[in-house]
């Protein structure tokens, strides 16, 4: 049942897995191989997943039930896409290039991550804010994604990375971080409605995001 993740597993040096609980899934063998897991590594790391109709509850319950400890939690959003984009004006501006003030705009956005909750992941949190950022650019190079910018007083108020499937079927926001001096100026709104429109030009059917905790 128990899938490991071998990028996960590499970066942060410890053996991680993820498995998604559903109606069906066998609780009891589940737990027979978490504890097998556990005394081989008693550090491991273990993504629980569940559909929003089954309610969190059943990952709570389970948690206490294999006696582990949660450092937080996500939500996947998504919705369908209009086939015609809105023609708004919106004053986005793609970034090409890597630099410093983007990578700390990217890193400053782990303030709210459940990987600084997490004593094991946290002292790899601005390396891999660092990395989800360079594979943006890397993608937006490759012709495969966005990164978009909202600069004020010429910095680099808030940014975004957009990512799209090679069918260009379903896109990503992978990562929206707004610097907190800029915040409450509706730099995260514009930078998500620009990230549909570019979306939608695509060809895309669909968008999703991902959370920070609830």
């Amino acid at each position: 049942m128990l899938k490991k993740l071998n990028w996960d597993t590499d970066f942060f040096k410890q053996p991680v897995f993820s498995v998604r609980l559903t109606a069906t899934t066998d609780c009891d063998q589940l737990t027979n191989e978490i504890s097998l897991i556990k005394t081989q590594h008693p550090g491991a790391i273990l993504y629980l997943t569940c559909n929003a109709t089954e309610k969190t509850s059943s990952i709570e319950h389970f948690i206490k039930q294999i006696n582990a400890k949660s450092y937080g939690s996500r939500v996947d959003y998504s919705q369908q896409l209009l086939s015609h984009p809105h023609e708004d004006a919106n004053p986005c501006i793609a970034l090409t290039t890597p630099t410093s003030e983007a990578i700390q705009v990217a890193i400053g956005s782990s303030r709210h991550s459940r990987f600084r909750l997490d004593p094991r992941l946290e002292p790899h949190a601005d390396a891999l804010y660092e990395r989800w950022i360079l594979n943006g650019f890397e993608a937006a190079k490759d012709g495969r994604g966005k990164v978009l910018a909202v600069k004020v007083d010429e910095h680099v108020g808030g940014k975004l990375r957009l990512s799209w499937d090679k069918d260009n079927t379903e896109a990503k926001i992978e990562l929206v971080a707004v610097q907190p001096q800029f915040g409450r100026r509706g730099i995260g709104r514009t930078l998500v409605t620009q990230a549909i429109s570019i979306a939608q030009l695509q060809g895309c059917s669909a968008i999703s995001v991902v959370t920070q905790g609830e």
